[in-house]
């Protein structure tokens, strides 16, 4: 069964995610005990069709589907609306190819989706893909067309709740904190953050900010 009291945290920050985004990210429908599924609009460009850069998709409809456990069990994912992507099954649903933190949040969850979807080079999978022919599509289409991937620029702002927490990463001047190794969940690079302590951390490798807990 969901934790209702995780689950309630989890809505609260993507609430103010969404808020930031102002209208590119709305929420149709939010998970809960009996239907433990979350919709969403993204109006984000990426590509519908192997015809992008001509012709581009303002709008795709997610669905991530939360499980039992969750959130010890990772979220999936799936766009409801045809894209064409080397890391989505022609099927709709998003292989994330990454390692689910328990701390990530949906929040976080949405904004990795979100950067695959856009085509971020970092999260971009070609050696291993979900559609081989959108692959080599991609390879293709970015030699021909580098300007247009990914397809937007992305920077997502922190809630206020979430840059009080990464204030707290801070060490007093002279102290000498006990280090602890942290992979980044996008780009799996290893962080070294303090021991003991609880917030948002932003990769300096790819940009993606997420939740740790160390």
């Amino acid at each position: 069964m969901l934790d209702r009291l995780r689950l309630d945290a989890d809505l609260g920050r993507l609430r103010s995610f969404a808020e930031g985004e102002h209208g590119r990210l709305s929420v149709l429908s939010a998970p809960d005990a009996a239907r433990p599924v979350l919709l969403a609009e993204l109006r984000y460009p990426t590509a519908g069709s192997p015809r992008y850069p001509t012709e581009t998709q303002t709008l795709s409809r997610l669905r991530v589907t939360l499980p039992a456990r969750y959130p010890f069990q990772p979220p999936t994912a799936s766009v409801e609306t045809r894209v064409y992507h080397p890391n989505v099954f022609p099927s709709g649903a998003i292989c994330l190819g990454t390692r689910w933190l328990p701390s990530e949040g949906l929040d976080l969850f949405l904004q990795r989706v979100i950067r695959l979807l856009c085509f971020d080079p970092l999260l971009v999978n070609i050696a291993s893909p979900a559609n081989r022919e959108a692959a080599d599509w991609y390879v293709s289409a970015r030699r021909r067309h580098p300007g247009a991937f990914p397809t937007t620029a992305l920077q997502f702002a922190q809630s206020g709740k979430a840059r009080r927490e990464h204030v707290g990463w801070h060490e007093p001047a002279g102290s000498t904190p006990i280090r602890s190794l942290h992979p980044c969940p996008a780009c799996r690079r290893a962080l070294r953050l303090p021991a003991g302590r609880r917030g948002t951390v932003r990769c300096p490798a790819c940009g993606v900010r997420f939740e740790a807990s160390t």
